[in-house]
């Protein structure tokens, strides 16, 4: 079968492991394919993560207003220093849990 690369193709799907594998299977012949959690699960992952990862709602939701705008524009490399530069801060004020980690919560932003 002929490798096709043509214009980009994107899914947007709610990160279920099973739909995103039946997609990209029966897609394997199209190398331009990409995988976009919809916004929705993406808010809800984020929140999720970030509840793991901080103490109290309030500073969570303070980090959310900050970081939903370079997730909703595609920012996810300025979004992911973001999350790196305030985890850093967590020592100077900002309340995460002791031993929480920015890295779940950035491969988030990766998907």
């Amino acid at each position: 079968m002929k490798e096709t690369r043509g214009d980009p193709l994107q899914f947007f799907t709610d990160g279920h492991k099973v739909l995103n594998e039946t997609i990209l299977k029966w897609f394997i012949w199209y190398k331009n394919i990409g995988l976009i959690l919809d916004w929705f699960h993406l808010e809800k992952k984020c929140k999720k993560q970030l509840s793991l990862a901080m103490k109290g709602r309030v500073v969570r939701n303070q980090i959310l207003d900050k970081l939903m705008p370079l997730l909703w524009y595609g920012l996810t490399d300025n979004a992911i220093s973001f999350l790196i530069v305030s985890s850093r801060q967590k020592h100077n004020g900002i309340s995460w849990v002791k031993g929480a980690s920015v890295f779940p919560i950035a491969q988030v932003a990766k998907l």
